[in-house]
């Protein structure tokens, strides 16, 4: 289907600077119509799931020894904090809290 393949696109590139307007760009749709379809198939808006998917990743990199700073600038966060205020708010643990959760 037309989400699974969204889907897909953006777990291809989670490590890019990724916009609603790029998505719609690629799937040749506006972005309610495209809002809508991702939302009704999963529940979620297609920036919520990338939102997701880069939190997961950040587990996955904490989890492997990277450092806070280098999975914030590799998952295009703005700063060290807009990663660890959206790490928090996902998780509720800090990178750090949650790293030390690990070992």
């Amino acid at each position: 289907s037309t989400v699974r393949l969204m889907e897909d696109h953006l777990i291809r590139n989670i490590y890019r600077d990724l916009t609603l307007s790029d998505l719609c760009e690629q799937f040749f749709m506006g972005k309610s119509r495209l809002s809508q379809m991702f939302k009704e198939n999963t529940g979620k808006s297609p920036m919520h799931y990338l939102a997701e998917l880069r939190i997961e990743e950040a587990k996955r990199l904490l989890r492997e020894e990277a450092t806070i700073g280098e999975i914030a600038e590799k998952l295009r966060y703005s700063s060290i904090q807009s990663f660890t205020r959206a790490f928090k708010n996902a998780t509720g643990f800090s990178p750090t809290s949650y790293k030390r959760s690990i070992y």
